[in-house]
């Protein structure tokens, strides 16, 4: 059996979204009242403040708001293997006439594209609930989170396009999220039981002993680097978070593959 076929994987994605329909339908409400909280406790308070006022502090929040949709992103990818976590989930997954590469291809799509969408469309639901409010109360909309987002994006592209310093940031943010992503996913694929808890705690534990050890090396002063050196120790740094990625989705590949029906009681193995 080839170890990819598009025929079979079609079905596979059919027998998932069938399955998964309603983790989608619960976590984008669940997204939808979570941003929608704090936007709405930002409104009510001010209801008979100015107009302006009242959208500056809207402002504020959907800039925590963006943070934290980033960082729901990012933890997401320790979700997958959610759906594996009874023993009759994991005797019916792998009974499923897919190969490991095609089922863990399914699961990275679920936990990127997939919940990437729903907590879009979470975000997007507040959105347009706090801008009726809005419409309600002061006649007009004030704010559009949505929109703001949209904006940062296009400016970030805007501004890095022909600069070669905001490129290379651009590029160390997107690896480095990338890299804490497949950390995330690989601590999913680790644990079995609170996966985010125990992933977030290692990954505490690891920047706790990195700036350890980037302050017991006093003798390079980094700041007195010249700017063509910040360039090469840049791209140094996001070749490295492009590596420690693929190490981790490899691993995390790994573990899928040796999912059992019966695992330890703490971890996957």
């Amino acid at each position: 059996m080839k170890i990819f076929d598009i025929d079979r994987f079609g079905k596979l994605f059919c027998w998932h979204w069938q399955a998964s329909k309603k983790q989608y339908l619960v976590y984008t409400i669940l997204c939808t009242i979570a941003f929608f909280l704090p936007m709405l406790l930002t409104v009510l308070p001010r209801l008979k403040d100015n107009p302006n006022y009242v959208e500056g502090a809207l402002t504020t929040t959907f800039v925590f708001e963006h943070i934290a949709f980033m960082a729901m992103i990012v933890v997401n990818g320790a979700m997958i293997q959610k759906n594996l976590r009874t023993k009759q989930q994991r005797i019916v997954f792998k009974m499923l006439p897919a190969t490991d590469f095609e089922k863990f291809i399914m699961r990275y799509l679920h936990v990127t594209v997939g919940m990437l969408a729903a907590t879009l469309l979470g975000f997007v639901l507040a959105d347009l609930l706090q801008m009726l409010i809005c419409k309600m109360a002061y006649g007009q909309v004030l704010a559009c989170g949505t929109s703001e987002l949209w904006d940062a994006i296009n400016n970030l592209i805007d501004f890095s396009i022909g600069n070669q310093k905001a490129v290379s940031s651009a590029t160390f943010a997107i690896t480095f999220l990338l890299m804490i992503h497949s950390f995330y996913m690989l601590g999913g694929a680790f644990f079995r039981k609170q996966p985010v808890v125990f992933t977030s705690l290692l990954l505490m534990f690891l920047c706790i002993l990195h700036l350890q050890v980037i302050i017991s090396i006093d003798k390079y002063d980094i700041i007195a680097l010249s700017a063509v050196q910040m360039q090469t120790v840049l791209s140094v740094i996001i070749v490295i978070q492009l590596a420690v990625t693929a190490v981790c989705y490899w691993l995390t590949y790994l573990l899928f593959k040796r999912m059992q029906v019966i695992n330890n009681k703490w971890i996957n193995l």
